[in-house]
């Protein structure tokens, strides 16, 4: 996940969607990097020792931020898809009306 995240991130051109594919792309470059320093300091320091708490609460918290941004990341999606004041009923029954209507 974190290759392949780098790499969109490298790849992105401006566009409607980049915004939103930026916020997923680094949270999950962050959660990746969080799960890996919480596996780290599990494995380097099994006991509960001073260093344990620091690197688990840092990878905690690098997570944290990680999953904020694939929420700010999706809700960034879905505001692009579904803009304000625009919904699917009112879109139908336009079409409706201008398929029956033969004039």
């Amino acid at each position: 996940m974190l290759y392949y995240s780098i790499r969109m991130l490298a790849s992105m051109r401006r566009g409607l969607l980049e915004k939103s594919w930026w916020y997923l792309c680094w949270g999950a470059v962050l959660a990746s990097v969080g799960v890996v320093v919480v596996g780290i300091s599990t494995a380097a320091f099994p006991d509960d020792s001073t260093r344990y708490i620091i690197l688990n609460t840092a990878g905690v918290i690098i997570t944290t931020v990680g999953v904020v941004s694939f929420a700010l990341g999706f809700w960034s999606h879905n505001a692009v898809f579904h803009p304000k004041g625009l919904t699917l009923t009112k879109k139908v029954e336009e079409r409706a009306v201008e398929t029956t209507y033969q004039g």
